[in-house]
């Protein structure tokens, strides 16, 4: 029974540090075809995470967001996109738009094919999704 036991909370262990070992899914660096709201305004936009800079030891990223809207103005907008080691789900981000500081949350689906930025601290809104 003992052996039994111990096979089992071996393979516990295994499992769940498989899990834990999982590479996070990030947001892809190629187009997003958006819908966003902020307050009573909506619309559509693309967006690209232009990465410039991984760390590794932190799990975080940085770069530029390129937003382009649908009457042409483009914004790009400096970011940094970190790991939510709080809740150890490989899709969950925290993402902060350094220039206005705008911080949200960032969740990723469908092997990082879907982006939602929900909360966001200036009420803003935005799910992504590429073809």
């Amino acid at each position: 029974m003992k052996k039994i036991f111990g096979f089992v909370a071996i393979a516990a262990l295994f499992t769940l540090g498989a899990g834990a070992a999982q590479a996070q899914v990030w947001p892809k660096a190629s187009p997003y075809s958006c819908t966003w709201t902020l307050g009573s305004t909506s619309g559509t936009s693309l967006v690209t995470f232009q990465y410039s800079g991984f760390n590794s030891a932190a799990l975080t990223q940085s770069g530029n967001l390129q937003t382009t809207y649908a009457g042409g103005a483009v914004a790009n907008k400096p970011f940094t996109l970190s790991w939510d080691w709080s809740s150890w789900s490989d899709y969950r981000f925290d993402f902060v738009q350094t220039q206005d500081n705008i911080r949200c949350t960032v969740i990723t689906a469908n092997g990082g094919k879907e982006v939602t930025f929900n909360p966001c601290s200036n009420g803003a809104w935005q799910h992504c999704v590429q073809p």
